[in-house]
């Protein structure tokens, strides 16, 4: 199959900078890489939500189109997922914790027992719709019950995690919800996405350790980009965070102090059969580009290499 376009994309920044000011080396260098190298990890999301979304996403993670990807574990393809994890030990799966499902008509719950966390759900008893509604209804208490939840599942069905991220930023509802997600991910010992948002409002800075690298800034295509657009978007996006580089951005090695990373995601209301890195999908057949933090592996510059990273330093 063929891998056309790319939709609804969100370019992020990790700086070198730490939680720990007394920590003097660059990411790059705590990875075993020059002062000044760009550490480019490509990024799928939402696995085991659709057969489709799995078969795209699993193809990239073959070919190389992505060299990392996360699950959605209340998903109703996870199977399929951990199957291919098993027989794919160094393969980059990390864990996309969830408190969502937003779909109208194609819904999960949770991992937990629905009686131990009543607040995480609707009244059709699938996770809330939107992030808003974590935000106003989820008890951080029911929150860490479904994160561990998710978290030991996942394993028990042979999937051995290399990072956590978020679904839909739910994790970022709350200070409550943030100190949870830090605490699950600290817990089982796995780099997390940790944005760095201007004033801290959610006090994340304090959980972290120094081993732990925080997201310098977030750019996202909104409504107003066509579709036609979406790869000069992409491409523009890139060469604002790189900065000062000869050469077209396509052609985009390693160079500077800052591991970067892409990530794709659609808007709501597009059915799962037609999400991006659905192989049925009109709009992309490469879901999810994600600029990874490189303390997550796989860190080899612009590669398709999936082995696992050197481990922090």
């Amino acid at each position: 199959m063929s891998f056309r376009k790319f939709a609804f994309t969100f370019v992020v920044l990790f700086g070198a900078s730490l939680p720990n000011l007394a920590q003097t080396k660059t990411v790059a260098e705590r990875l075993g890489y020059p002062a000044d190298t760009k550490l480019l990890i490509i990024h799928a999301d939402d696995l085991a939500i659709a057969h489709s979304e799995d078969a795209a996403s699993l193809e990239a993670l073959d070919k190389g189109y992505v060299t990392s990807a996360s699950i959605i574990v209340p998903g109703p393809w996870l199977t399929e997922v951990a199957d291919y994890a098993k027989a794919h030990p160094d393969a980059d799966l990390g864990l996309h914790l969830a408190l969502t499902s937003e779909w109208k008509t194609f819904r999960w719950g949770s991992v937990e027992s629905k009686d131990k966390v009543p607040s995480l759900l609707d009244p059709a008893g699938a996770l809330w719709p939107l992030t808003e509604d974590v935000r106003q209804k989820a008890k951080p208490q029911e929150v860490e019950r479904e994160y561990r939840a998710q978290v030991q599942h996942a394993l028990a069905v042979g999937i051995h995690p290399t990072h956590l991220d978020t679904h839909m930023g739910s994790a970022l509802a709350t200070p409550e919800i943030v100190a949870v997600y830090v605490k699950i991910a600290h817990e089982f010992h796995l780099p997390i996405l940790a944005p760095r948002i201007p004033g801290d409002p959610l006090k994340l800075s304090a959980l972290l350790s120094e081993k732990d690298v925080m997201v310098d800034s977030v750019t996202i295509v909104g409504p107003s980009v066509s579709a036609d657009k979406w790869k000069d978007f992409y491409l523009d996006a890139i060469r604002n965070i790189l900065g000062q580089m000869e050469g077209p951005a396509e052609a985009l090695p390693v160079a500077s102090r800052y591991p970067c990373a892409i990530s794709a995601n659609i808007p709501s209301g597009i059915p799962p059969s037609h999400k991006t890195g659905s192989l049925d999908s009109p709009f992309c057949e490469s879901r999810g580009l994600r600029l990874w933090p490189s303390n997550t592996r796989p860190s080899c510059p612009v590669s398709s290499t999936r082995r696992r990273s050197a481990p922090i330093r």
